[in-house]
C-alpha cells in the first residue's frame, strides 16, 4: 500500500515534468533545439522503461489475448520500423 501512496504522490510531483514535456514536443516541431531534444530523448527512455516494466509483469502479459498480444506487437515493430526505416 505505501508504494501506491508513494507512487500517487510521484505522479502529482510530475505535473511540472508534463507542462516540460508538452513544450518540448511543440519547440521540436518547430525548430530543432538541443534542450527541447535532450528533453524528449529523457522521456522516450523513461517510457519505454515503463513499457518494459508492464511487459515484465506476469499478472498482465499472462492475460493478454492473442489478438491482444498481436496488436502490442505491431505498435512495437512499428516503433523500431521509425527508429530503424529500411534502406
Amino acid at each position: 500500500m505505501k508504494e501506491c501512496i508513494d507512487e500517487i504522490v510521484l505522479q502529482q510531483s510530475r505535473n511540472f515534468e508534463t507542462v516540460k514535456e508538452i513544450v518540448s514536443e511543440n519547440s521540436l516541431l518547430a525548430v530543432h533545439t538541443k534542450s527541447s531534444h535532450a528533453d524528449m530523448y529523457k522521456l522516450t527512455l523513461k517510457l519505454v522503461a515503463k513499457l518494459e516494466k508492464i511487459f515484465r509483469n506476469n499478472n498482465f502479459v499472462k492475460y493478454l489475448t492473442n489478438k491482444q498480444k498481436g496488436e502490442l506487437t505491431k505498435k512495437v515493430e512499428s516503433l523500431a520500423i521509425i527508429l530503424n526505416p529500411p534502406k
